[in-house]
């Protein structure tokens, strides 16, 4: 009977355990099924994405989405002033066709003068199947795609050479490339196209290159902005310098005024002043006798002579 409720009891226990157990398995596989379908749903999204970005008109326009993307972020609500995208700058001629690069930048603001032009190029003929993993091409073949890839490039550097106008672009126009994988390896595989890019004026740039040179053309901007003001500040301080001129003689004539003035008033109120002493002299004269009122007059008469003389102007 021990043996077998210790056996029950020890039963009863491991059933319990494995079907805990059991719950938990359960729990963390309906985890593993979710995270299955939102490794489905990624993985659908990336053969989306790669489909699209392998057609070479479809990736031109996921690079001109990158390049507006990081404009505007930079230059906040300055679309149409501190810079633009498809701007016209050059009009068709003959055959010479119509230069719009995809987005420009102005540098002097409204002004609309100091113009550097950006152009994304996203051609990838060559580098795909140089890079494919389903492919295993030999020393030849991937010879043969380096060349296309580099071919491809080079019209492309041209192509944005052409954006360089004297007289109303500056003497540099940018290339954008907008894979900094695609441009870390042109940089390393084609150091002779680097250098051709130089002697063309074309700055070659990826999306981590480009937002710090953004930056620095919006101080550029700014400094612009603050020369201007500058210029308006020094004009009201010459207008104000000879305003000051006429200034101090028409101040230096209105303190003399001022001062003959002061004087004048000071020896009126003299005057005022013994003319009201001499009046109540002689009101006093009508209440004393009549012998003081004579000494009183002869005063009167003495005291205006004596002040005649020696102040003849009160």
């Amino acid at each position: 009977k021990t043996i077998h409720e210790k056996v029950d009891q020890g039963l009863s226990q491991g059933f319990k355990g494995a079907s805990e157990s059991m719950q938990n398995l359960q729990k963390q596989l309906g985890i593993v099924q979710e995270a299955q379908k939102n490794i489905s749903s990624l993985q659908n999204e990336i053969f989306s994405l790669n489909g699209i970005l392998s057609n070479n008109q479809q990736r031109g326009r996921y690079g001109e989405w990158q390049l507006e993307l990081l404009l505007e972020n930079m230059f906040q609500g300055g679309k149409g002033v501190l810079y633009e995208t498809q701007y016209v700058i050059q009009e068709s001629r003959g055959e010479e066709r119509q230069l719009k690069p995809d987005a420009v930048i102005f540098l002097d603001g409204e002004a609309h003068h100091q113009i550097v032009c950006i152009d994304s190029k996203f051609s990838l003929v060559g580098y795909e199947e140089l890079f494919d993993p389903n492919k295993s091409l030999s020393s030849e073949e991937s010879e043969g795609c380096k060349a296309k890839f580099h071919s491809a490039l080079k019209q492309r550097i041209d192509e944005t050479g052409k954006y360089i106008i004297k007289g109303k672009t500056l003497q540099n126009s940018i290339m954008f490339v907008p894979s900094d994988g695609v441009f870390a390896y042109i940089h390393n595989a084609f150091s002779d196209l680097i250098e051709y890019a130089k002697r063309k004026n074309v700055v070659l740039v990826s999306p981590t290159i480009l937002q710090p040179l953004l930056a620095s053309f919006r101080l550029i901007q700014i400094d612009a902005k603050k020369s201007k003001n500058i210029a308006k500040i020094n004009e009201a301080l010459n207008t104000l310098a000879e305003d000051f001129k006429r200034f101090l003689p028409r101040w230096e004539k209105l303190n003399k005024s001022i001062k003959t003035l002061s004087s004048d008033s000071e020896k009126f109120t003299t005057t005022v002043n013994k003319i009201s002493s001499r009046f109540e002299k002689v009101q006093n004269i009508e209440l004393s006798d009549s012998s003081s009122q004579s000494d009183t007059l002869e005063d009167l008469k003495e005291e205006s002579l004596n002040s005649e003389e020696t102040n003849p102007e009160e």
